[in-house]
């Protein structure tokens, strides 16, 4: 079964910002629902969130925790890593283990839009 697996350096801090600009808690919500494992992490490649899904699937722990690397063969933390740099990876990675397949894809924050 392939499993899907979305890391973020989005902070938490950045997301509740939004969340209360736009005055409720959707976003959140649906974050929390989603059946995709969705992680953000800071620079130090903390955890700022984890979805239920994520949790699950890696394990993780709170938020300050350290972004964990569960798959010998793939580092999550490199991966992460490199979203904070110049050159951030397009695309995903196909992560194979004894008993599944996570479809892995790392996402950098937007850019702050102009208030207006």
């Amino acid at each position: 079964m392939l499993k899907r697996l979305f890391v973020s350096v989005a902070g938490l801090s950045s997301f509740n910002d939004r969340v209360s600009r736009k005055g409720g808690d959707m976003p959140e919500r649906v974050l929390m629902r989603l059946p995709q494992g969705v992680v953000l992490v800071d620079s130090e490649l903390r955890i700022d969130h984890a979805n239920p899904a994520a949790e699950r699937l890696l394990g993780v722990g709170s938020p300050g925790d350290p972004l964990p690397d569960p798959w010998p063969d793939f580092s999550l933390r490199d991966l992460a890593a490199t979203l904070f740099g110049p050159d951030p990876p397009t695309g995903g990675t196909l992560v194979e283990t004894d008993h599944h397949f996570f479809w892995v894809e790392g996402f950098r924050p937007r850019p702050p839009r102009p208030r207006s």
